[in-house]
């Protein structure tokens, strides 16, 4: 039980995909909140991409800041939010250009586009592994997709990659809104109308101009043969999936 939510030791509150807080986690902070006489109460949550020992830091670093400055006349109290979302632990960030000086560069300097390497289309263990902790319903779907990305590519492949990921979104999706459009637990990209190898492909190109190399070619000119750039086109797929499903997550437990 939860003796006490100061800055230096905050309370939890603890909700899964669907929204639905851990009863235990409320059942505390209520008791807590009693006890400690609290007046005030600061909640704060992290965003979808850390995990549960980043998101403890983040918030007794934060509490920790704005306990500083309250009145000393206020009783407090402190609690960060759980929710499951994470980052890919391979998430293929480019690096920044550096700002060209201000005597030579100019607008050719901003032009450049940082490189990096696509690396593997498969899935490591440990990635694999926390997909299914996010994720535990679509556990049977991910090993599917993990051994598709692990095989040579072809559009019978690409074929049941798609299909895969369509079964994955429908067994883990929890159905939200932005507000522009109606709740869906399915991202536009698993339309049945669309074709895999296009929307695997389309993945690659975005990849490409974002300064991703794929086997040693030169961004878009140059991406290699269509194996590579099709499966390093699903996996980016099945990432931008699982954080689509993350943000739908995000709107149901707000």
């Amino acid at each position: 039980m939860t003796e006490t939510i100061t800055a230096q030791t905050p309370g939890r509150l603890i909700f899964d995909k669907d929204g639905d807080i851990d009863q235990q986690t409320m059942d505390d902070l209520t008791a807590a909140i009693r006890t400690d006489g609290i007046t005030d109460l600061v909640v704060f949550s992290h965003g979808w991409n850390n995990d549960e020992a980043t998101a403890k830091s983040l918030y007794e670093r934060w509490f920790g800041l704005l306990a500083a400055q309250v009145d000393a006349g206020r009783n407090v109290g402190y609690v960060g939010v759980r929710w499951p979302a994470q980052l890919w632990r391979d998430e293929p960030i480019p690096d920044f250009v550096a700002a060209p000086a201000a005597d030579h560069g100019g607008a050719a300097g901003l032009n450049e586009t940082p490189v990096i390497e696509a690396g593997s289309p498969t899935i490591d263990p440990a990635q694999l592994a926390d997909l299914k902790d996010m994720f535990p319903n679509g556990t049977k779907q991910l090993d599917t997709i993990a051994d598709l990305l692990a095989q040579p590519a072809g559009p019978e492949t690409a074929t049941r990659l798609f299909a895969a990921m369509r079964e994955f979104s429908s067994a883990v999706g929890v159905a939200s809104s932005d507000g522009e459009a109606d709740p869906s637990k399915e991202p536009g990209m698993l339309d049945e109308d669309r074709k895999a190898a296009d929307v695997f492909t389309k993945f690659s190109d975005g990849l490409a101009q974002a300064g991703v190399e794929f086997d040693g070619g030169g961004g878009e000119a140059g991406l290699g043969d269509i194996a590579a750039k099709l499966l390093n086109g699903a996996k980016e797929a099945l990432r931008q999936l699982t954080y689509w499903q993350m943000k739908n997550r995000a709107g149901v437990v707000g």
